[in-house]
């Protein structure tokens, strides 16, 4: 498995799709080891869910992950409508004066 390069999308909606050589998988099975500049010995490790042997796989990962961000993303847009002046009054105390 060692040649084998595979798609990490941990990062994918930030800095986008990168493309890595495995360098081995877990003893477990469940994490992947990859080359990465800049990590400890220049490696990562990543769970078998950000890690895709396909671009196009990871692609619609990617398009999943994004749709349910932005539905996060509407639910606390929600909320912040909602807040009124007397919200964030609610808790405020005006200090005594000395």
């Amino acid at each position: 498995m060692s040649s084998q390069r595979v798609y990490v999308i941990k990062y994918a909606l930030t800095t986008g799709i990168v493309m890595r050589k495995v360098d081995h998988e877990s003893s477990d099975g469940r994490y992947v080891h990859v080359e990465w500049p800049g990590g400890i010995n220049d490696k990562a490790m990543f769970r078998k869910d950000e890690v895709y042997s396909t671009l196009e796989e990871a692609v619609v990962a990617v398009k999943e992950l994004a749709q349910k961000k932005i539905g996060l993303l509407k639910k606390q847009i929600k909320k912040l409508e909602a807040i009124t002046l007397d919200d964030t009054l609610k808790n405020f105390e005006t200090p005594n004066k000395v």
